[in-house]
């Protein structure tokens, strides 16, 4: 039986390469989350960075609710939350690049 809750997770099962008892664990599957402080801002940054956020987009379209497993395609509207960060850390950093050149432009003028 798949186990859909944190809380179902408990006790042992029979490893199928081993043959052996192992303790269930619950363990979190891709290595950008929303499950601390620390692990949020790194999966934002690389959002923002434009690196692997389909694959990122893709998790949290999968996630449900806090200490559940996870289900294809059980939250789409969360796309939009993805999308809105892309556009706002582009346009803050092109806006972030215009004033550099036009300050630069500006002392270099005055010089």
């Amino acid at each position: 039986p798949q186990i859909t809750r944190r809380i179902l997770c408990e006790g042992k099962f029979l490893d199928s390469v081993s043959g052996k008892l192992a303790p269930r664990q619950w363990e979190t599957v891709t290595k950008y989350h929303f499950d601390n402080v620390f692990a949020a801002s790194l999966t934002l940054f690389e959002v923002a960075n434009l690196e692997m956020w389909p694959d990122i987009m893709l998790s949290g379209i999968d996630s449900k609710d806090q200490d559940t497993a996870m289900k294809e395609n059980s939250r789409p509207w969360v796309a939009l939350y993805f999308i809105f960060i892309i556009f706002f850390c582009a346009m803050f950093f092109v806006n972030l690049f215009v004033g550099i050149v036009m300050d630069t432009y500006t002392m270099l003028k005055n010089a």
